[in-house]
């Protein structure tokens, strides 16, 4: 049988996944972009490593745009992204995995995305079957803020968190290859 059709099918998801999962986490200074500047970095290795050089530049160019604009973003921030911005970033992201066969990769990499997302999800299926929330307000980083944490601590919390998933998917990238 002919399965091309759950290939578009989830290929869609990851691209309208990845958008919507920056956007949701699109919500302090900074924790946006500097997380899609390192799953931009991540995503450059996979593709490099497996031969997609255009592919490794474009997702360097998505980098360097989210490191650019951190740059008037960081606390205080003087410029804000808004939906035109992470939902591009996010599709970006998402549309190169796609293309080039690692979204494994992104996933790892964007954990901490994906982590926000299943926060909004548990949060609003939890609220709507049973009436109670399970954090005090999602996406997690709003809950963090809630619970005390300063909005850098959670910034660079997740930053540091993102960088070791770069890490970890680069390695585990490079490996698959060698």
């Amino acid at each position: 049988a002919n399965a091309g059709w759950l290939w578009k099918v989830l290929a869609a998801v990851v691209v309208v996944g990845a958008a919507n999962a920056v956007n949701l986490t699109d919500g302090l200074d900074g924790l946006s972009s500097g997380l899609t500047t390192m799953c931009g970095i991540a995503l450059a290795f996979g593709c490099w490593i497996i031969g997609e050089v255009e592919l490794a530049l474009l997702s360097l160019a998505v980098a360097g745009a989210a490191a650019g604009f951190l740059w008037h973003n960081a606390p205080p921030a003087k410029v804000f992204m808004g939906d035109v911005g992470s939902v591009g970033l996010g599709a970006a992201l998402g549309a190169i995995a796609v293309a080039a066969r690692v979204e494994l990769l992104l996933a790892l990499a964007g954990l901490v995305f994906v982590a926000e997302t299943l926060s909004v999800i548990v949060q609003v299926v939890s609220y709507q079957t049973t009436g109670k929330r399970v954090l005090r307000m999602s996406p997690l980083h709003h809950h963090f803020e809630l619970v005390g944490w300063d909005e850098t601590a959670i910034v660079v919390r997740a930053w540091i968190i993102g960088a070791c998933l770069a890490v970890t998917g680069i390695i585990f990238a490079g490996g698959l290859v060698f």
